[in-house]
Parts: C-alpha cells; structure tokens; sequence
C-alpha cells in the first residue's frame, strides 16, 4: 500500500504512518509510535501533514487527540486538484515556448502524442490549412482512439481545412474515414510509392511536424523554424503538383 501512497503524494514517512492508521483504525499518536520504527517527531510531522491535506481527521477523546483516516475519496478530490493546476501549467508552458522564435520539442509516448495533436490547434487562427503528407490516417485513428473526435471536432469549430498528399493508394476505409472526419479536404495521391513510406509531415502554421506513428512508441518532433516551414512547404507544393486528386465524393 504504501508504494501506491506515494504515488498519490504522500512521502515515505507520510505513507507508512497513514497505512498503519489504515491497519489500527483510530488511535493516539503514541500508539503509532510504538508501533512503528519512527522517531516520534517524524511521526507527528507525518500526522499535522496528513490532517493539513484532509487525509486523517483528528478529535478528542477525554482530553487526547486521536487519529484516523478521513474519506479516501479525499485522494480523489486531491488528484483532480492536481490535474487542473497542471492543466494550466502546461498551458503556460506552452504559450510561452510558443513565443520562441524558434524550437525543436519531440513528444514521445502514446499520451504524449494524443496530447499533442490537441494542444497544436489552441493556437491556430480559425481557417488554417494543414498540409499533410504521408496519409497514416488508419494508424493516426487508431493512436488517437476516443480523442480522435474531440480533435475533429475542434478542427471544425476552428473552420480549419486538410490538403493532404497520400504516398499510397488509398484504400475503401481509408476514404471512408475521411469522408466520415467531416472536414473539407482536398486529396491527391503520390504514385508510384517505391520504396514503401512510413511517417508523415505536416506543415501547420508556423511549423512543421514529423511524426513516425509506431504503435508502441509513437513520435512527434515539431519543429518552429521559419525557414524549416518555407522549405518543407515547397516541398510539399513541388509534390501536389506532380500528384493525382483523389475524388471524395
């Protein structure tokens, strides 16, 4: 139990002493002490700690404070707590490496990634086209799973639009999910595609995306660099002349 305590924030001595609360039930400190290998100043730490958090309430009982747990929801309540001021935090971090004229950050893991893709719209005018290119639109669903249609859904709210530039054949789902994104897109298709392409690019705005959508560790590197943008986006304009439009009606 007290691993998973400290998970949650407790620290060691935090943990050890709430475990044996947990184990007792409602007691005096000196109870705790005895039982336990702490020195009695760590253990009275632990419990102002503890109550101060709202993890163990404290009442008298002919005159002697007694301890014990309070609801442990409390966690919960703690967790939630946490996770908003780290939202925001993140957020902070964000808006501020945004205004660095110029940056390389790799987003890697599954979270990571999902995450990513969310927070690259907060900034982005309503209208903005986002150049595709490479089409991992199955692999790309699957990643991103149930977030898949608050992202579509934002992509809307935003007006934004795709041109994207696939270096396969699209295959029967893979037009299915882009008619189903309801998102105007324009396609065209790269052929022939030798050897085989993993990966895509993507030129956003300011910046330009590279991302190896591997299943067990897939990878965003976003790259804010005005000369990056410029290059990658005549790239991309070099090879949408040069491919077939696919009709998605």
């Amino acid at each position: 139990m007290q691993k998973e305590l400290q998970l949650l924030g407790l620290t060691e001595t935090e943990a050890e002493v709430y475990e044996a609360l947990v184990n007792h039930g409602p007691c005096k400190a000196g109870v705790l002490i005895n039982k336990l290998n702490l020195h009695r100043t760590l253990v009275y730490r632990a419990l102002d700690s503890l109550v101060a958090n709202g993890h163990v309430t404290k009442i008298v009982r002919n005159g002697v404070w007694h301890f014990q747990i309070s609801d442990p929801e409390n966690f919960l309540i703690s967790m939630n707590r946490q996770e908003t001021v780290l939202g925001e935090l993140t957020k902070l971090i964000a808006e501020r490496q945004h205004r660095a004229s110029s940056q390389i950050v790799v987003y890697e893991g599954l979270a990571s990634y999902k995450n990513y893709w969310l927070r690259s719209l907060e900034r982005l005018p309503d209208g903005t086209v986002d150049y595709i290119a490479g089409g991992e639109i199955e692999v790309w669903t699957k990643l991103m799973g149930k977030r898949k249609e608050e992202y579509l859904r934002r992509v809307r709210q935003k007006k934004m639009s795709w041109k994207s530039l696939y270096l396969d054949p699209l295959s029967a789902h893979e037009l299915a999910l882009l008619k189903e994104a309801r998102v105007q897109t324009e396609c065209r298709v790269w052929e022939p595609a030798d050897p085989k392409f993993f990966g895509n690019f993507n030129v956003l705005g300011d910046t330009v995306i590279l991302q190896t959508p591997g299943e067990k560790m897939p990878r965003v590197i976003e790259m804010r660099d005005e000369a990056l943008v410029r290059m990658f986006q005549s790239l991309f304009d070099l090879m949408w002349e040069k491919a077939k439009p696919v009709d998605l009606t």
